[in-house]
């Protein structure tokens, strides 16, 4: 299969997983706002509950960077092994 065949054929999950990160994202800088009031105004406290619900999207996030970081493409490996090949046919040493 070709590579762009393969992309292609990841699309749908790429669609579910934006929309994950966007829905996260929205929810974490709400939940901060909220639990951080208590800081910014005075007379009302920090809520506890709403920086448990910024923790847990920052979590999400967090496992959802760290999975795409691990199937992303290195393109600085292949072209490393690219330099490599070529002073090998050129007879210099690596």
């Amino acid at each position: 299969m070709h590579q762009r065949e393969k992309r292609r054929a990841k699309a749908p999950g790429r669609g579910r997983e934006f929309l994950l990160f966007l829905i996260a994202s929205a929810i974490g800088i709400y939940s901060l706002g909220q639990g951080l009031q208590g800081v910014f105004f005075p007379g009302q406290a920090v809520s506890l509950v709403w920086l448990a619900v910024a923790g847990l999207a920052l979590w999400i996030l967090f496992a959802q960077m760290a999975r795409v970081k691990d199937t992303w493409p290195s393109r600085a490996k292949e072209a490393k092994a690219e330099v490599i090949d070529q002073s090998n046919r050129s007879g210099r040493p690596e």
